[in-house]
């Protein structure tokens, strides 16, 4: 999933398909949403870290 931080652009199944040709934003809508949530916990836990200064591991 290429992800712009607020709503995703494709979706690639790079398991199967090396050359990354069939997008399957609208083809698979239940993944979609999964990998959406997930793309946005990442970056909401790293924008945290990084404004509490808490990047590294201790």
């Amino acid at each position: 999933m290429l992800f712009d931080g607020e709503k995703p652009q494709v979706l690639f199944n790079f398991a199967n398909e090396a050359l990354l040709q069939n997008d399957l934003l609208e083809r698979e809508p239940k993944k979609l949403e999964e990998m959406q949530f997930q793309a946005k916990g990442f970056l909401q836990q790293y924008q945290t870290r990084l404004i509490e200064n808490r990047l590294t591991v201790k």
